[in-house]
């Protein structure tokens, strides 16, 4: 018997049934078919005939079937790739059992059924992916309280329903990424959210979220991309102290926010002329369709690396002001006053 250890064929245009005698080399502890044509299912003794697999990277091939119980036996697995395929059936309540999985990456294939409650006991798990799939249901309480989950958790584009949890849910206090796009989750966005402060990527996009932005969300310093476009959102009521576009004073922290996206929502506000203090990183403001009223600040020709200004669809009034004759770059800048 062969004493290979690690197979890789990663980006090549291999094609055809991978054969499973490959599966046969039981020292092998990372297969990487990564970036090929290869089709076919996998067998149903992977893990018994491989019980040293700890890295099994097969993303962007063609593979099909049902994962059902292959890795029941994989104790040693560690990073399980396999997105960009043709799988299809339920994600498998064995994955539960791999107790040194630190990656799970199972986006863009045919998944359907929910997220079974049973992942949340992967303690180790650093990186969530099941985006592109027609995985349906709640998301599970416990996924929040994974204290090691924190390079992404990305659930964009299924049929996930129900409320994001209540803040003391929220304990995943390393997490970068968040992305929960096209959905159907509603309630509130949870103001412990901003307590998560390595967040960098932010997308509620196309749910049914209510109720206001929070204020704190300038808390999230390291935040690059926010998306909370297509839901059902407000601004907070002006209270004692605060203004009523107080949530976008405070994103003025955010440093770093290069995109930010609130579309199709019901804010009903005035653009407040601080908005100039925006990031000089900003290259993208859509907040088009959100009932804006007034008149566009002069504040606003600030922000020099806009390349996107869409302020379509709103109730602005008055004139476009001059400051934005100082632009240069912006290739895609839209506005309607009335």
């Amino acid at each position: 018997m062969s004493s290979l250890e690690i197979l890789t064929l990663e980006d090549n245009s291999l094609t055809g049934l991978f054969p499973s005698v490959i599966f046969n080399f039981s020292f092998l502890t990372a297969i990487g078919l990564t970036q090929n044509h290869f089709s076919g299912t996998l067998p149903m003794n992977l893990c018994t005939q491989c019980p040293n697999l700890q890295g099994l990277y097969i993303s962007t091939n063609e593979f099909s079937g049902k994962l059902t119980s292959q890795f029941n036996n994989c104790t040693e697995l560690s990073v399980l790739s396999l997105s960009e395929n043709k799988f299809d059936g339920s994600i498998p309540k064995g994955f539960g059992s791999l107790e040194k999985l630190v990656v799970l990456d199972l986006g863009s294939n045919n998944l359907t059924g929910n997220i079974p409650p049973i992942i949340s006991n992967l303690s180790m798990l650093q990186e969530f992916a099941i985006e592109l799939n027609n995985v349906k249901g709640g998301i599970p309480s416990d996924l929040w309280r994974l204290q090691n989950l924190e390079i992404l958790l990305s659930l964009v584009q299924n049929s996930l329903s129900g409320n994001l949890p209540l803040d003391t849910w929220i304990s995943c206090p390393n997490l970068e990424i968040l992305v929960l796009g096209f959905n159907k989750i509603s309630g509130h966005i949870p103001s412990y959210l901003s307590n998560i402060s390595s967040l960098f990527i932010v997308d509620f996009s196309v749910n049914f979220l209510s109720g206001h932005v929070p204020r704190n969300l300038g808390n999230l310093k390291n935040l690059k991309i926010l998306g909370l476009g297509d839901n059902q959102l407000t601004a907070e009521r002006p209270e004692p102290g605060y203004q009523e576009h107080s949530f976008l004073l405070s994103l003025t922290n955010c440093r770093f926010l290069e995109e930010l996206y609130l579309s199709t929502n019901l804010l009903n506000i005035t653009i407040p002329d601080a908005i100039g203090n925006f990031s000089l990183s900003l290259k993208v403001i859509d907040a088009s369709e959100n009932q804006l009223k007034g008149q566009i600040p002069m504040g606003i020709g600030s922000l020099k690396n806009l390349y996107t200004l869409d302020l379509s669809g709103n109730g602005l009034t008055g004139n476009i002001p001059s400051t934005l004759g100082d632009w240069r770059d912006c290739k895609d800048c839209f506005f309607t006053t009335t």
